[in-house]
């Protein structure tokens, strides 16, 4: 029983720290638990599932895979902070669809979505590691990319822009670009 009191009084402590950085948007804590075929080690796997799958449900667009709005905001003022104090530069591109309407309206909801979410694709894959892209809304992204200066930036949206122009959709057996 005291074996049982203490493994379960390490897991809480440990859990606790794991707690905190969910409540903060921290994630980046790597959780390690030893294999253990008890109840504890049964909890401890159960726990990492959870863990991962409330990351992904809380910072995720479901449609897009890009960033949610809620998980861009506190990124975006993390970023600010740590230029200011860094006297780093910050860079963030916005953009929304050209004639998103047009798309919704001509060959419906559907196919919109299909747009939305090669976009998301795009933007998933330009994206280095430690930029964030993200659906701020609607047809609407955002790009925030960390220690950039403007040439840069313009470099990166002008290669969004190109490869978004040359993406064909394809909804109901029509080409939508």
């Amino acid at each position: 029983l005291t074996l049982l009191w203490i493994g379960l009084f390490a897991f809480a402590t440990y859990t606790s720290k794991i707690t905190k950085d969910i409540i903060a948007f921290n994630y980046a804590t790597e959780v390690e638990f030893k294999p253990s075929n008890d109840e504890i080690g049964e909890l401890s796997k159960n726990f990492e599932i959870m863990r991962v799958k409330i990351r992904h449900l809380i910072t995720k667009d479901p449609l897009t895979h890009t960033y949610n709005r809620r998980y861009l905001i506190h990124v975006f003022e993390l970023a600010v902070l740590k230029a200011q104090r860094l006297e780093e530069k910050l860079a963030c591109i916005m953009m929304d669809i050209d004639n998103f309407k047009m798309v919704n309206d001509t060959y419906g909801h559907q196919c919109g979505d299909l747009v939305l979410v090669e976009l998301g694709k795009i933007l998933n894959e330009i994206t280095r590691g430690y930029e964030t892209a993200a659906r701020y809304g609607g047809e609407e992204f955002v790009v925030l990319l960390p220690d950039t200066d403007e040439e840069t930036a313009f470099s990166i949206a002008e290669r969004i822009r190109k490869t978004m122009k040359e993406a064909v959709c394809q909804c109901d057996g029509k080409k939508v670009q």
